[in-house]
């Protein structure tokens, strides 16, 4: 998996870390979320799911459209509301970084980077993370996306699971 991310040049002491999962409670939530659900139900699933457990502002699941020129979002959970097909285009957007790179981590300023991203702006966004979701030949279907009103750092434990929650959303929008 390529890694593509961004850092200051400078250290800001005030920002904020995912909270670190124990062990089982980290495995817990990823069969809680990886159970037998399907379609919707299991994409609202896994964006409340890591909602929760990241405490991110916003946490998307999102689908690119034919042509790859838009993205629809399967689940968007903000601020603990649920919605879903928001459709934006993906042209100098920040979801086009990630599907172009597999993985995507900005720890601020995220909506100054990409000004052209008008839901970025709307949502306040300074920390995020955006794993691509790929098919099984390796192709990017659309994105698992987390994003903080905070600076934010992720942990190698985070990144894993990260991991381990896009590869099962892929197989499921596959």
């Amino acid at each position: 998996m390529v890694v593509h991310t961004h850092e200051e040049a400078t250290e800001n002491p005030l920002i904020v870390r995912l909270e670190r999962l124990p062990l089982p409670a980290a495995l817990q939530a990823l069969l809680d979320s990886t159970s037998s659900e399907l379609g919707y139900t299991f994409f609202s699933n896994l964006v409340e799911h890591l909602s929760k457990l990241l405490r991110a502002s916003c946490v998307m699941v999102g689908e690119l459209l034919p042509g790859r020129g838009s993205l629809r979002t399967l689940a968007f959970c903000h601020d603990g509301c649920l919605q879903r097909g928001i459709v934006y285009p993906l042209q100098g957007s920040l979801d086009a970084e990630v599907t172009r790179h597999s993985l995507y981590s900005c720890r601020k300023g995220v909506a100054e980077r990409f000004p052209g991203n008008g839901l970025l702006t709307r949502l306040g966004a300074q920390g995020y993370l955006g794993i691509a979701l790929k098919d099984g030949e390796g192709n990017a279907l659309g994105l698992l996306a987390i994003l903080h009103h905070q600076p934010l750092e992720v942990e190698a434990l985070e990144s894993s699971l990260l991991g381990a929650f896009a590869a099962r959303a892929g197989a499921e929008l596959e």
